[in-house]
């Protein structure tokens, strides 16, 4: 009889555990899935397109493109080089462990001695990040002006 209620413990213990286990792993490979969901997106996802807005503002001359297409996740930098790229227009930047320090755009040099620069604002509104570190949203506008450069 000893023996009899031994094995039943024995037994109930043992489903309890492997039940306890079942439950522990679903529950983590629910926890693995919402996980790999956020962190590797479609390949739909990835090519998600949105519109901006590009000023250039050149202090003589003021260029507007309307409706820039490009895909999501990018930067001002990117709207600024796939905008040079597709309306012909000249661009120089130079890139380094900081981002991408642009130097020259429609011709329009930084000018040291004058301590002119290009500069830019999204939705109006100086940004404190590198150009190549700002990721833009569907609709903002982003203005890039030759200007002054001053502390603020």
């Amino acid at each position: 009889m000893f023996s009899k209620n031994k094995i039943i413990i024995t037994t109930t213990l043992v489903l309890v555990v492997i039940g306890v286990v079942f439950v522990v792993a679903k529950y983590q490979q629910q926890i693995f899935k919402k996980r790999f969901a956020y962190n590797n997106f479609t390949a739909a996802q990835q090519e998600k397109k949105i519109e901006v807005k590009l000023i250039i503002d050149t202090s003589t001359n003021k260029y507007e493109y309307n409706d820039v297409e490009i895909t999501a996740n990018s930067t001002v930098f990117d709207v600024l080089k796939k905008t040079s790229t597709d309306n012909n227009f000249s661009l120089v930047y130079k890139e380094s462990d900081l981002g991408v320090f642009v130097e020259e755009i429609y011709g329009v040099k930084n000018n040291v001695s004058a301590n002119k620069y290009w500069m830019y604002k999204v939705n109006g509104e100086i940004v404190n990040v590198g150009a190549s570190s700002y990721e833009v949203n569907n609709g903002d506008e982003i203005g890039w002006y030759y200007g002054e450069a001053t502390i603020f």
